[in-house]
């Protein structure tokens, strides 16, 4: 959570922790389907198979971690939230004021 919550835009965290749980839940009911899975294909002669699959997934999740450059990442978060701020800006910009009705 605290990797996540470096790298993403603060305005947008609700949508990146609201994706993060979901696949949190997804990956706590996929990862025991797929171990069962590979337990049944294999007729249960070896229950260590079924790990070698999480294992694979582990590593590669791993590597991605440390090749990552968190300071370029939240720079990059920095430049986006600037982005969207001028975006704003100019949006308000264009809205003509209503003016209040003149009383009769």
């Amino acid at each position: 959570n605290t990797y996540l919550s470096d790298l993403i835009p603060n305005s947008k965290a609700y949508l990146f922790f609201g994706l993060f749980g979901i696949m949190n839940k997804a990956s706590a009911f996929v990862g025991p389907l797929v171990n069962f899975l590979i337990t049944v294909v294999s007729h249960g002669n070896s229950d260590y198979i079924a790990f070698i699959p999480c294992t694979i997934l582990s590593l590669a999740g791993f590597i991605m971690i440390q090749v990552t450059n968190p300071a370029k990442g939240r720079s990059d978060v920095l430049a986006f939230e600037e982005a969207e701020r001028e975006l704003e800006g100019e949006r308000l910009a264009r809205i003509k004021p209503v003016s209040a009705p003149v009383g009769h």
